[in-house]
C-alpha cells in the first residue's frame, strides 16, 4: 500500500462508493481529472534537475510508535519525490513497539537522504520535532506527520512556485484525508489565498514548507503549546510578516487512523484548551489584552476582546413596508445596550399612513432620527446622505428587512470594526428557514460576485471550503449589513452614485481593499434577511455595464479568498469539474449580452483595460513579455524558411482528445525549429508535458472569454493556431490585428449549435485564413458557411509506444475494450447491448473492458447495471496514458461505439499498436478505416451489427489479424504525426504571410 511509482497517486486508492453527483463522487472526478499519473510524474523529475533554483529541504518527522506499515509508507512517499534535493529527518523518540527500529533502518541504507535523530525519551511533539530541526541542513523544513504522506508532486510544486519568488517564507497547500489503509482518500480541504483573520479560525498553514531562518527567527516549536504547537508557529509566523503562497494543489494526506485528529475530530479534546491559549498569546501580542477565546462547537473559535467604545450610526433607508421596518429597528435597539448608537432611518418616499405613524411613534425615542430623501431613489446616494448626517465613528449600513438573531450582533460586528486594519465588515445572514443568504461574496461566483454558502445550511457544518462558522477575509461583503468605520468610507470616496442599485456595495469593498484595509466576516454576527421585499430584485442596465468593466479584471483572475478547486458556478462550495458551464470572463459576457450591453462592454473593455490599470497590472508581463518559444533548434528541411512564432490557444490542458492532439503538434512545430507559445484559460495535467516538448506555456482566463484585452500578446505572434470553436473570440480579434490564423475544429453538433447561438462565431468561421477540420462528416455540419478556407485533413500522431508490456489477459479469452469518457455520446450502451446478444457459447469466449472517467453519472450508473446483467464486462476508471496503451496491447479488438465523436484519439493510437478495429459510423471512422481491410465498420446505434461484428471476428481469426495489420499499414501511411504536422505547417506559413514562406515557394 501507500505510494507507488506506477500510478503515481496512493497504490490501490479506490473509489469510495457514492452517489452521483456527491461531493465524494465529485472528489474521485476532480483526482482523475487534475492529479498526475506516471507520465507526468517521470516529467516532473526531469523539470526538477533543470530549475534555476534548486534548495534543499529537510523534511522533519517526529516518531513515536506509529503501526510500522504506516511509518513505510509515509517514508515511502518521501523517497517518492520527483523533486530530488531533500533529506529526510527521522526523529524516533524512543518507540518501542516492535518493528519500528527495523522500520527506520530500512530507509537510512536505502537511502543516504535519509537520516536518524535517536532521543533517548519522548520529550513531546515540539521538543522532539526542534531536535530534528537543530539537525536540519536545508534552506526549508517541511513537517510530516509519521502516519501521514505526501503527495509525490509535493516538494516539486513548491520548488516551482520557489522559482517563480525566491522570497517566499511559507509555501503551504490543499489537503485531504487517507482512509488507514491507505485506499480511499476523502474530505478534501482547498484553502484560500492569504487571508490573515481566517488564520484566527483554523491553521490552514499546517504542514506548510517553511524558510528555516524564518523558524529559527520565531524560536522553533513552543513546548507549551503542544497540541496546537503548528498553529502557533503560523500565528507567529504571521506577524512577522513573513510571505506565504498558497499552491492550489492537493500535496499532503492526513490518515485517518484510530486515535487521531483526522479519523475523529474528538480523540484530543484537551487541545482545544491550548488552540485558546495560543490564540490569545497572539491576541496579546498584536495589542489586544484581555481577549478571550471560546469553543462555542467542536470545530469553531470565537474570539472577545475589548472594544474601544466608538459610537454607531445605523443607516436605514426605507420606503413603507413598517412591519421589516420595525422589527429592524427594535433588534437594533435591543442590542444597544453596550454600544453607544443612533439609528437613522432615510424615508425614500413614503406613502403608507401607518408608515408616518410609526414615525411619529418614535419621536420620543432619543437614539432614532428620520431623514427625508428627496428624488429618485439612487441607493448609493442615499446612503451617502445618511452618511453625511450620521455622527457615529463607525457606520452600519442596512436594509429594513433585515432583523438581528442573536443577542450580541451588534458587538460582534463592531468589535472588529474598530480594527485599524479591517475595512468592511459583513455578517452571517439567513433566510427564515435558516438557510443562508450571506456569508461574503466571492468574485466571479456565478457571475460579477455573488454570496458563497447561499442557500446551504446555517449551521455549522465541514467541508471542501472549511466551515460557514470561520472568521473569513472575502473580497466584499453585501451592503444589507455593513460595518464600517466612517474614517475609511470617508477616505475610499464613500459608495459611487454612478451604481443606482445593484454591485455599488461590492464596489465599496473593493476600494477597501485596494487601500489596504482587509474586509471580513464574522459568523457571530447573526441576522435574517428577508431579501428583496422592499424594493425587489432589480437589476439596472447601467449598473451591469459599470460592474462588467470595472469588476471584469478581479472575475477573470479569480478570487484570492476562493480556491480554483472550488466550482465557481456553485454557491454552496462544491469542487469543480471538467464541465463547468462557462469560463468566468465568458459569464460576464453572456451576462452583458442578456441584458442587451455586449458590444458597449466590447468597446469599454478595449479603452479601459489599459496596462496601466492598477487591477490589470497581473497581465501586464504577460503582455509585454515577447513570444519567447521553444529550445533552439534548426529548422529542418525548409532551406531559408523562418521560423514562426506560432500562438496555440486550447480550452483546456486536460488529457482529453483535442488538447491530446495539440500536443503532438507542438511537439513537431517545436522540433522544427519554430516558437510556440500555448496559452489556456486554465491550469490542467498536460502542462509538464508542453513545457517539456519545448513550448511556453501561459495561463489566462482571457484567452478565450476576452481576447480582445489580450490585443498586445496576440499581435507579439505571427500566427495563431486556435484549437476547438470556443476559440471563435481570438479568431477575429487575431484577424483584426492583421495576424493569421489557422483553426482546428474539432466539435460536430455542439459547435454547429455554438455557431447558431453567435453569429459571430460564423464570421469567424469565414474570417480564418484556414478552417481545418478532422473529418468531411464534420466539415459538412458547417457547410452553411464553408468557403475556400475549409481544409480536412486527418489527425495525425507519433507512432505509440508501450512500455511495461501489455497486460495479462485470461488464456483463450477474446479481451474487447473501449476507451472513451463515460457519457452517452460516447456509446458505452450499445457495446453493453451488444455483449448482451452474444450466443452464449460465444459470449463465454469473451471479455470486456471499458476504461474512462465517468463524465454523466446517470449514464455510467445505467451502463454499469446494464453491465452487471451481462456479466463479463468490467469497468476501470480514467487512467494513466501508459497505462491506457498497456490496455491496447493487450486487446484483440478494439470498439468505438460513439454516436457523435469527429475522430475518437484513441482509435488512432489502437491502429498504430496494429489492434483489430470495429468502429460505428461516425465521424472520420469510415473515411481512415476501410471496412474489411484495416477495420470494420457498424452503423450507429446499432447493437445488432456491432454483435454480428464481433461474432464474425470470433470465427474468422484470420480476419481479426487481417485487420490488426491492415490498421498498421494505414497509420503509418496516413495518420503518422509527420504528414500531420507537414500539412499543418503548410497551413500555418501560408497564413502568417510570405515572409514565413519556404524558399522558392
Amino acid at each position: 500500500m501507500g505510494y507507488s511509482a506506477d500510478t503515481g497517486g496512493a497504490a490501490g486508492v479506490a473509489a469510495p462508493a457514492a452517489a452521483p453527483g456527491s461531493p465524494e463522487a465529485l472528489y474521485q472526478r476532480w483526482i482523475a481529472a487534475n492529479e498526475p499519473d506516471r507520465a507526468q510524474l517521470e516529467l516532473q523529475a526531469r523539470i526538477s534537475a533543470r530549475l534555476p533554483f534548486r534548495p534543499l529541504i529537510s523534511v522533519i518527522t517526529p516518531v513515536f510508535n506509529p503501526p510500522p506499515d504506516v511509518l513505510r509508507e509515509t517514508i515511502g512517499s518521501v523517497l517518492l519525490q520527483t523533486y530530488d534535493n531533500w533529506e529526510l529527518i527521522l526523529v524516533d523518540a524512543a518507540s518501542d513497539l516492535a518493528g519500528i527500529g527495523s522500520v527506520i533502518e530500512e530507509a537510512c541504507a536505502s537511502d543516504g537522504r535519509v537520516r536518524l535523530v535517536r532521543l533517548d525519551a519522548n520529550l513531546g511533539i515540539s521538543a522532539n520535532t526542534n531536535c530534528g530541526l537543530e539537525k536540519a541542513r536545508g534552506e526549508f523544513v517541511a513537517f510530516l506527520d509519521h502516519d501521514d504522506l505526501l503527495a509525490p508532486d509535493a516538494l516539486y510544486e513548491v520548488v516551482r512556485a520557489l522559482n517563480e519568488d525566491p522570497s517566499l517564507d511559507i509555501v503551504y497547500f490543499d489537503e485531504d484525508k487517507v482512509s488507514e489503509d491507505g485506499r480511499i482518500r476523502m474530505d478534501p480541504f482547498f484553502k484560500p489565498s492569504w487571508s490573515p483573520d481566517y488564520l484566527l479560525s483554523t491553521n490552514y498553514l499546517m504542514h506548510s514548507v517553511i524558510r528555516r531562518e524564518a523558524v529559527a527567527a520565531a524560536g522553533g516549536l513552543d513546548p507549551a503549546m503542544d497540541g496546537a504547537q503548528d498553529w502557533d508557529l503560523a500565528l507567529r509566523l504571521a506577524e512577522r510578516g513573513r510571505r506565504a503562497f498558497h499552491v492550489p494543489k492537493v500535496l499532503y494526506h492526513w490518515r485517518r487512523i484510530k486515535g487521531s485528529v483526522a479519523a475523529d475530530a474528538t480523540a484530543k479534546m484537551w487541545a482545544i484548551a491550548v488552540q485558546g491559549r495560543c490564540l490569545e498569546a497572539h491576541l496579546e501580542r498584536r495589542g489586544f489584552a484581555g481577549a478571550r477565546v471560546e469553543s462555542p462547537a467542536l470545530g469553531v473559535v470565537r474570539i472577545r476582546w475589548a472594544r474601544r467604545g466608538l459610537k454607531v450610526s445605523a443607516i436605514i433607508p426605507t420606503k413603507d413596508n413598517v412591519s421589516l421596518l420595525r422589527r429592524c429597528v427594535e433588534s437594533l435597539l435591543q442590542a444597544a445596550s453596550s454600544v453607544s448608537l443612533e439609528v437613522l432611518i432615510v424615508d425614500t418616499g413614503s406613502v403608507d399612513g401607518a408608515t408616518f405613524a410609526y414615525y411619529s411613534g418614535l419621536r420620543e425615542q432619543k437614539l432614532v432620527r428620520v431623514l427625508e430623501w428627496h428624488g429618485a431613489f439612487n441607493y448609493s446616494s442615499v446612503n451617502n446622505f445618511g452618511a453625511r448626517n450620521a455622527t457615529g465613528d463607525v457606520l452600519l449600513f442596512l436594509n429594513n428587512d433585515v432583523e438581528g438573531r442573536t443577542p450580541e450582533w451588534l458587538d460582534e460586528l463592531v468589535q472588529w470594526a474598530e480594527c485599524p486594519e479591517i475595512g468592511c465588515v459583513g455578517a452571517k445572514l439567513l433566510f427564515g428557514d435558516g438557510t443562508v443568504q450571506h456569508a461574503g461574496i466571492i468574485m466571479g461566483l456565478q457571475g460579477h460576485g455573488s454570496h458563497v454558502f447561499r442557500g446551504g445550511p446555517g449551521e455549522h457544518r465541514w467541508g471542501v471550503f472549511g466551515t460557514i462558522d470561520s472568521y473569513r477575509n472575502y473580497s466584499a461583503v453585501t451592503g444589507a449589513c455593513l460595518a464600517v468605520r466612517k474614517e475609511v468610507f470617508e477616505r475610499v470616496g464613500g459608495f459611487d452614485e454612478s451604481y443606482e442599485l445593484c454591485y455599488g456595495d461590492i464596489d465599496l469593498c473593493l476600494r477597501a481593499a485596494a487601500r489596504g484595509y482587509r474586509n471580513v466576516v464574522t459568523p457571530f454576527a447573526e441576522l435574517l434577511h428577508h431579501e428583496g421585499r422592499t424594493r425587489g430584485l432589480h437589476f439596472p442596465q447601467p449598473d451591469v455595464l459599470r460592474a462588467s468593466v470595472g469588476m471584469f479584471p478581479l472575475v477573470v483572475q479569480g478570487d484570492p479568498y476562493f480556491s480554483p478547486n472550488l466550482s465557481y458556478d456553485s454557491l454552496v462550495p462544491s469542487t469543480t469539474s471538467e464541465d463547468e458551464p462557462e469560463a468566468r470572463a465568458a459569464r460576464i459576457m453572456s451576462i452583458a449580452d442578456s441584458f442587451g450591453v455586449y458590444a458597449a462592454l466590447e468597446d469599454r473593455l478595449e479603452r479601459e483595460l489599459t496596462l496601466e490599470s492598477r487591477e490589470w497590472a497581473i497581465y501586464e508581463e504577460l503582455i509585454r513579455r515577447p513570444a519567447a518559444g521553444c529550445r533552439a533548434v534548426a529548422p529542418v528541411g525548409d532551406g531559408a524558411a523562418p521560423p514562426m512564432r506560432v500562438l496555440l490557444i486550447l480550452h483546456d490542458l486536460s488529457r482529453s482528445g483535442a488538447p491530446m492532439v495539440c500536443l503532438h503538434v507542438a511537439r513537431f512545430l517545436c522540433g522544427r525549429g519554430h516558437s510556440v507559445t500555448v496559452a489556456s484559460p486554465r491550469e490542467g495535467r498536460l502542462r509538464e508535458a508542453f513545457e517539456d516538448a519545448g513550448a511556453r506555456v501561459v495561463i489566462n482566463p482571457l484567452v478565450l472569454g476576452a481576447p480582445n484585452a489580450l490585443g498586445d500578446f496576440i499581435a507579439a505572434h505571427d500566427v495563431l493556431l486556435a484549437n476547438t470553436i470556443l476559440s471563435w473570440r481570438a479568431v477575429l480579434v487575431a484577424k483584426s490585428l492583421g495576424r493569421g490564423v489557422v483553426w482546428l475544429i474539432h466539435e460536430s453538433k455542439f459547435g454547429e449549435s455554438l455557431v447558431g447561438q453567435f453569429p459571430a462565431a460564423g464570421r469567424a468561421l469565414a474570417w480564418a485564413d484556414a478552417v481545418v477540420f478532422p473529418s468531411r462528416e464534420t466539415a459538412g455540419l458547417y457547410g452553411g458557411f464553408a468557403g475556400a478556407n475549409h481544409r480536412v485533413i486527418h489527425y495525425g500522431l507519433d507512432a505509440p509506444v508501450v512500455e511495461g508490456g501489455a497486460f495479462a489477459k485470461t488464456p483463450g479469452k477474446l479481451r474487447v475494450l473501449t476507451v472513451a469518457s463515460v457519457e452517452r455520446r460516447k456509446g458505452q450502451d450499445v457495446l453493453v447491448a451488444a455483449a448482451a446478444l452474444l450466443p452464449g457459447t460465444i459470449a463465454r469466449d469473451f471479455e470486456f473492458t471499458m476504461v474512462g472517467r465517468v463524465l454523466e453519472e446517470d449514464f455510467g450508473e445505467s451502463v454499469r447495471r446494464a453491465a452487471q446483467r451481462v456479466g463479463n464486462v468490467r469497468f476501470e476508471h480514467e487512467t494513466a496514458h501508459g497505462e491506457v496503451l498497456r490496455h491496447f496491447a493487450a486487446a484483440d479488438i478494439v470498439v468505438c461505439s460513439s454516436r457523435d465523436d469527429p475522430s475518437p484519439v484513441v482509435v488512432l493510437e489502437a491502429m498504430g499498436l496494429g489492434r483489430a478495429i470495429v468502429s460505428t459510423r461516425v465521424g472520420a471512422m469510415p473515411e481512415i478505416i476501410e471496412d474489411g481491410v484495416s477495420g470494420l465498420i457498424v452503423e450507429t446505434e446499432s447493437a445488432g451489427e456491432l454483435a454480428s461484428a464481433l461474432i464474425r471476428l470470433h470465427s474468422d481469426r484470420e480476419l481479426l489479424g487481417r485487420l490488426g495489420r491492415g490498421a498498421r499499414a494505414t497509420f503509418d501511411r496516413e495518420l503518422s504525426l509527420t504528414r500531420y504536422g507537414t500539412e499543418l505547417e503548410a497551413q500555418l506559413r501560408h497564413a502568417a504571410g510570405d515572409a514565413f514562406a519556404p524558399a522558392g515557394a
